[in-house]
């Protein structure tokens, strides 16, 4: 028997390329793509069914977001009730919200337990009744949940961030207001289901054990949705000069700061110089930002930034809550990180760690059937292929620490970017 000397730490290897399993492509009867995930030991059906849109298209969020809450609660053969009772009886997760960019429908079963939810989904599909009863109790609480979100600093941060990065009229601004809340009725829900729901608008991710089985449950569920006119995302001007805002914010202890910009879709060449600077910089927790304001500082809890990635454009955001005292140090701490990255390039052991970091993720974002689903399903909401998936560790690798001080000074000076403060003293950085 080999005895392990555990005085000694195992070797590291470092992982240069992953075998990545691509889902089948397949089509319903009436063209919706599906794309197959096949596991033969799983016992569960796991679908995402995507529909374009989401709060872009209507007339406002508002409708979108009402008519998401409401599309399970009642059909023409079955009320709420009834639909909660079929979901739960089979132990089954259903769910469906609508984003930015699309609306999505989740639902994860075991797999003889499916054909018994399609009925009842399909139903909710083809013939929702919006019942007015339901309808005003949702209406009420999306109300009220709007009101209790604006006593919240990072929330009036969050809307005015997106009004100064993308503009008052860029779809994706997408803020649900009160008074058209108020004036939304279960006319504009039906105008809106008329509209986005429909098959030319749709594209599923499935996983599962068996194909056939798959394709034909989604069959009896989808197959019978007309085709239209699918939804377009407009490429609309987003606001170009850097705006600094200083909201007075309804809570006084502490301030929500907001900071960030348009940048390049994902098919960008720096796409992955751009991610691999974001992380350096507050996409984990040994990040720039992280260490400065949390460890050193000790003004937040903590501080990220990230990329928002949607058809047509990203979005870098990053993002902290400070005490209040501390809003005008904490502000000018983000900028001081942010021209410290675009003037010396960033130590080759720090900038391997961050590589380290992304791989890993990458990989555990392949590792099980439902994270492939996840995965596949973010890229397809994108606007993305798969077809740079296979290079993804590559391309990580090869960013410099050159790379990432040229990216900064390309993308993230503090000049270049739009700044939020909500609270009692709102300021800028000097």
């Amino acid at each position: 028997m080999t005895s392990i000397d555990r005085t000694q730490a195992p070797p590291v290897y470092e992982i240069d390329h992953i075998d990545i399993p691509f889902p089948e492509k397949k089509y319903l009867s009436n063209g919706i793509p599906v794309y197959l995930i096949i596991d033969k030991s799983s016992e569960l059906t796991y679908f995402q069914l995507i529909v374009k849109g989401g709060n872009s298209a209507g007339m406002h969020a508002a409708q979108a977001q009402l008519h998401s809450r409401l599309l399970l609660e009642g059909s023409r053969e079955y009320n709420a009730e009834q639909i909660n009772e079929i979901i739960d009886y089979h132990g089954a997760e259903v769910g469906y919200s609508s984003y930015t960019a699309y609306s999505l429908l989740s639902v994860s079963v075991l797999e003889e337990y499916l054909p018994a939810l399609i009925p009842m989904l399909r139903d909710a599909l083809l013939y929702p009744r919006f019942p007015e009863e339901r309808f005003d109790l949702q209406k009420k609480r999306l109300k009220q949940a709007l009101i209790n979100a604006l006593q919240k600093n990072d929330y009036v941060a969050a809307r005015a961030f997106k009004k100064a990065v993308l503009g008052e009229k860029h779809p994706y601004t997408g803020l649900t207001e009160i008074n058209e809340l108020e004036q939304t009725g279960i006319e504009h829900l039906q105008e809106y289901h008329a509209q986005q729901i429909h098959a030319s608008n749709m594209t599923v991710v499935a996983a599962g054990s068996n194909a056939s089985f798959i394709m034909e449950q989604l069959e009896m569920l989808l197959g019978h949705l007309p085709t239209k006119t699918p939804f377009r995302y407009e490429a609309l001007e987003t606001t170009e000069t850097p705006v600094c805002w200083h909201l007075p914010g309804p809570q006084q202890l502490q301030s929500s700061l907001y900071a960030g910009r348009i940048l390049p879709e994902t098919n960008h060449p720096d796409y992955y110089k751009l991610i691999v600077t974001d992380t350096l910089l507050g996409g984990y927790f040994g990040s720039r930002l992280m260490q400065n304001l949390r460890e050193d500082k000790g003004y937040t809890y903590g501080i990220h930034s990230y990329i928002q990635e949607l058809p047509g454009l990203s979005i870098h955001v990053i993002t902290t809550e400070v005490g209040a005292t501390h809003t005008h140090d904490a502000l000018n701490e983000i900028r001081r990180e942010l021209v410290r990255l675009a003037e010396t390039p960033p130590p080759i052991e720090e900038v391997h760690t961050v590589q380290l970091n992304l791989i890993s993720q990458f990989i555990n974002s392949l590792s099980n059937m439902f994270r492939r689903v996840d995965t596949f399903s973010r890229l397809l909401k994108q606007g993305d292929t798969f077809d740079a998936l296979p290079h993804y560790i590559q391309h990580i690798r090869e960013v410099s620490p050159e790379d990432i001080q040229q990216t900064a000074a390309n993308y993230f000076l503090p000049d270049m970017l739009h700044w939020i403060s909500v609270g009692p003293h709102a300021q800028t950085p000097k």
